[in-house]
């Protein structure tokens, strides 16, 4: 029987020190034999297993689900670069939000400064009709143009207020995209650590 896999340690010396944050490892085979001691083969070292262990260890590779590790490793790094990469999406986000809430806010002074100007030539109309006879034809005019500036600006207020709605729900989306990568792989590594632990502890009487 052979039961191979790539697992979670290195073999720094001959205790078989872990190097749990990098987890990078080596190849591991087990080969039973009929007529004599099992061949456990350990990043290209090979040690005896007695005929009588065989069975537990491979009971023991099952339980720790080796076939599996390679995979989920590859998962484990996979999953690392992704929430990496939503980390650097998160904060180019941020950014994009940071502007275009900065865009609304200016935007909203904009019109304030309008809305006074409004205000200010509407009184002065007011002020030179109960002073004057006829039309204040130059201050009517600049009305106009700031009641049409006015219309302009709100219009574009709402368009940049929808813009800003948007980014802000695209940047929800990418925080949770970011969280639930890092949760997953947190998991995902802290289960791979477990068992490496594990499979050290079991490889030790052959390898130590």
């Amino acid at each position: 029987m052979r039961i191979t896999g790539i697992f979670g340690f290195i073999l720094l010396s001959t205790t078989m020190a872990l190097a749990i944050d990098r987890l990078e490892v080596p190849s591991v085979t087990l080969v039973a034999s009929y007529n004599g001691p099992a061949k456990l083969t350990v990043n290209a070292k090979t040690y005896s297993v007695p005929a009588a262990d065989v069975a537990a260890l491979r009971n023991k590779f099952s339980a720790l689900r080796v076939e599996r590790m390679r995979q989920e490793y590859s998962n484990l790094l996979d999953l690392e670069s992704q929430a990496t990469r939503s980390g650097n999406d998160s904060t180019t986000t941020e950014r994009i939000v940071e502007r275009e809430r900065n865009s609304v806010i200016d935007k909203e002074r904009q019109i304030k400064s309008l809305e006074k100007k409004q205000e200010e030539i509407q009184q002065d109309i007011k002020d030179y009709l109960d002073r004057n006879i006829g039309s204040p034809d130059n201050l009517t005019s600049q009305l106009k143009t700031v009641v049409s500036s006015l219309a302009s600006e709100r219009k574009e207020l709402d368009r940049l207020r929808i813009k800003l709605a948007e980014v802000e729900k695209h940047k929800r989306a990418v925080e949770t995209k970011e969280n639930s990568s890092v949760t997953e792989a947190a998991k995902l590594r802290k289960d791979l650590t477990e068992r490496v632990k594990e499979l050290n502890v079991a490889l030790k009487p052959y390898v130590g």
